[in-house]
């Protein structure tokens, strides 16, 4: 298997584990209210839950700065 699968099917796994889990991911109230990140090897997906879906709003690179990037995606409530 190819490494680019390999990190693919990593990525894979661990979001489709949010619908099972779906608070898995530390609170990123900094963001915005109700923002979760989850690390996933060397990236983190930012997301948020509603009653009945896990929403993953932006998936960075570990390096990259949320802010003003995650934020400018908040939900409208």
């Amino acid at each position: 298997m190819r490494q680019r699968d390999v990190y693919r099917n990593a990525l894979t796994n661990r979001i489709s584990r949010l619908g099972e889990f779906p608070f898995l991911g530390s609170a990123r109230d900094d963001l915005f209210d109700g923002c979760r990140g989850l690390p996933i090897r060397h990236h983190i997906a930012y997301y948020h839950v509603t009653a009945d879906a896990v929403v993953v709003l932006r998936l960075l690179q570990e390096r990259q700065d949320p802010y003003g990037v995650v934020a400018l995606e908040e939900p409208s409530s």
